[in-house]
């Protein structure tokens, strides 16, 4: 007989009983051609497209290790974009990329068009990410408290990149 005792390795396979995130938002997305009937939230490190006709979730986006504070579909609502991990809804086994840029909960603001995306962090950072490039462009610094929101002004000429962020 031996002096040790084997145990078997057990992971978590799903979340029981979230429907939503107390610290992230929701949106309505478009998912399978459909419009004004799915929802997105998030549930803790998942993200969870509900179908609110049927009460029961569609799909499930899966994440590893971080919290999802922040949620943003693009203007067409076919893409959404949490903690930096972009998916697209209309294949959404893996994400379009993912990048690192803040250390805590972020905001996030795409402009009309669906090419940039506005990130404010509670680490007083505002951060402008370039979608096609998948990169960060400028690193926005001089709020004393975590940022609240964050717009792209364009109703002024195109030449103008006009940011307003409030804290």
């Amino acid at each position: 007989m031996g002096l040790t005792k084997k145990y078997l390795a057990y992971r978590p396979i799903d979340s029981f009983n979230i429907i939503n995130s107390g610290r992230s938002n929701g949106n309505v997305v478009i998912y399978n051609k459909t419009e004004g009937r799915y929802a997105l939230v998030a549930a803790v490190e998942n993200v969870i497209i509900w179908n609110l006709g049927l009460g029961e979730r569609a799909l499930t986006l899966r994440r590893d290790k971080q919290e999802n504070t922040a949620l943003r579909a693009s203007p067409d609502r076919t893409h959404i974009d949490g903690v930096f991990e972009l998916f697209d809804l209309c294949a959404p086994e893996q994400s379009v990329c993912t990048l690192a840029l803040h250390k805590c909960g972020v905001r996030l603001r795409f402009d009309d068009m669906g090419i940039r995306l506005l990130s404010g962090s509670l680490n007083t950072e505002l951060i402008v990410v370039d979608n096609v490039e998948q990169a960060g462009r400028q690193r926005l610094i001089g709020h004393n408290a975590p940022i609240t929101d964050e717009h792209f002004l364009q109703h002024f000429a195109a030449e103008q990149n006009i940011i307003v962020s409030c804290s």
